[in-house]
């Protein structure tokens, strides 16, 4: 519902129609957008509750990818993935937060739980707190959208309503139906898959030392020299010598985020244009394996670390692009892409399914892409019972379709924020 608009210069007449508007308005967004009606009671998300859910997540998006505002005339209308837009996705992705919330105010009341007093008298504070600092309960409404009263109730009480269910049902002492090793094996056996890769950079090639060492670099584009072995049972070992430069660096507290590339020259190329049908000729006429190739021609630092393959989740990737993900996941066990040009013809991914490795998700070699994997089957079990109920929600789909993303409103806090952090980092 849109808001009455502001001038600089007002006359008193118009002042006071346009606070009749606002207060029209507000009554107008407390009608239920979303109703639940389950064991005689009705639950609703209202539209005052779903406006501040779409200002909150457009706040968000751009805070954790570091956008500013200038980018908002455009970045709703690219495509995320080869069905929708970002505008699309998001503007579908608070619809499912609300309808998950009113569910979630169901089950709070059915298994009985409270927010504790002492958990409310800190939200109290906390909006005292935040009007006091953007200048009363009105500058902060201007500046965010919504009231810090609104976001307490709206925002954080839902979260916290969430995670008291999820304590509840799985994760407290006393759970009635925790996670168990049988839920994570079956969950592990139906939903992931074993993928090895070759990537090629058809303009380049990793950069080595004179005894050919590969060179990788850090998120800060530190070189180090990196030693990579295979033995007799093909187990790779990577090991870092330290920095190109010299720069005595604690290893141990450095990521290495792939590997320096350097350009090829033209007849390089030309040569490399070739490698992807020589690829696939050394796979399907002279039977060699996969791990040994992709060992022998990968541009993809990934392809060192899990030599054995990158296990991942049916919604998963091991490159952000569904031109190379979706026949990837559409291959049989032992099968192969074939070359799968990006980007104009730039890079090149050839893709091979293998059989799961038993239990990867307690294996030390893969603990950095299972390290949220109870949550994971936590949610699965979750998504479950949100199921019965959620296909029960009535929307009110006509006030629902005027809500988008690329119009809802946008703080200026996150120019705000965008500045703090370049100046800490710049510091």
């Amino acid at each position: 519902m849109k808001t009455a608009k502001t001038y600089l210069k007002i006359t008193a007449f118009v002042l006071a129609l346009a606070m009749v508007v606002m207060i029209l308005a507000s009554c107008g967004k407390k009608n239920a957008v979303m109703t639940l009606e389950v064991d005689g009671k009705t639950y609703t998300v209202t539209e005052a509750e779903y406006d501040t859910y779409m200002k909150i997540i457009k706040s968000n998006f751009y805070i954790s990818n570091g956008y500013s505002s200038q980018v908002d005339s455009v970045i709703w209308q690219i495509s995320i993935n080869d069905e929708e837009t970002y505008d699309e996705y998001y503007t579908t992705y608070v619809k499912e937060i609300a309808k998950t919330n009113v569910v979630e105010k169901y089950l709070f009341d059915k298994y009985g739980l409270k927010i504790s007093d002492a958990t409310l008298a800190g939200y109290k504070e906390t909006v005292k707190k935040l009007n006091e600092s953007y200048g009363g309960r009105g500058a902060y409404k201007r500046y965010f959208g919504y009231t810090a009263q609104d976001y307490i109730d709206y925002y954080t009480k839902a979260t916290e309503r969430s995670n008291l269910i999820l304590n509840y049902l799985y994760k407290g002492e006393n759970a009635v139906d925790p996670v168990t090793e049988t839920d994570k094996e079956e969950y592990y056996k139906e939903h992931y898959s074993n993928f090895s890769f070759i990537y090629l950079d058809m303009n380049h090639k990793v950069e080595k030392d004179d005894d050919g060492n590969y060179i990788g670099v850090d998120s800060s584009s530190n070189k180090y020299i990196l030693e990579i072995k295979k033995d007799e049972n093909g187990v790779v070992t990577i090991e870092n010598k330290g920095r190109v430069d010299g720069t005595e660096t604690d290893l141990t507290k450095v990521t290495i985020t792939g590997f320096s590339m350097v350009e090829l020259t033209e007849e390089e190329v030309n040569e490399k244009a070739t490698l992807p049908d020589k690829i696939i000729k050394e796979l399907d006429e002279n039977g060699a394996k996969f791990k040994d190739l992709a060992l022998e021609y990968s541009d993809e630092y990934t392809t060192f670390v899990y030599e054995n393959g990158v296990v991942i989740s049916d919604t998963g990737y091991f490159v952000a692009n569904e031109s190379v993900m979706k026949p990837s996941r559409e291959l049989e066990i032992g099968a192969h892409t074939e070359p799968i040009s990006i980007s104009d013809g730039k890079y090149v991914y050839i893709v091979s399914k293998g059989e799961i490795p038993g239990k990867a998700y307690e294996e030390e070699e893969y603990k950095d892409l299972f390290s949220d994997y109870d949550d994971t089957v936590m949610y699965e079990k979750y998504q479950t019972v949100l199921d019965e109920y959620l296909e029960k929600i009535v929307l009110d789909e006509t006030t629902l379709s005027k809500y988008k993303m690329s119009t809802t409103f946008l703080t200026a806090y996150v120019d705000y924020y965008r500045q703090q952090l370049a100046q800490y980092y710049g510091s």
